[in-house]
């Protein structure tokens, strides 16, 4: 699975996150992608203040899927203090 971008998208949509919540943590999520579009994601595990923010950043992936219609692929997201 490839999703171009998918650092930057991170990186400008969970910017304020850290400084909102101010926990370190590792949030893991379950990502479906169908065709060229994600599907679905879930939260596995991590701090549950950062879920939801995490879940519509990836959301808003563009991934595409080499020699399968679907695919779930999983994806840690570090929150830590910078500096």
């Amino acid at each position: 699975m490839v999703c171009p971008g998918y650092r930057r998208i991170l990186e400008s949509t969970l910017a304020d996150e850290w400084n909102r919540v101010g926990i370190t943590g590792v949030v893991e999520v379950l990502i479906k992608v169908r065709g060229s579009q994600v599907v679905d994601v879930q939260a596995l595990s991590g701090p549950k203040e950062y879920h939801r923010a995490v879940q519509r950043a990836v959301r808003r992936f563009k991934c595409s899927v080499d020699g399968a219609e679907e695919r779930d692929v999983r994806l840690e997201v570090s929150f830590r203090e910078v500096g």
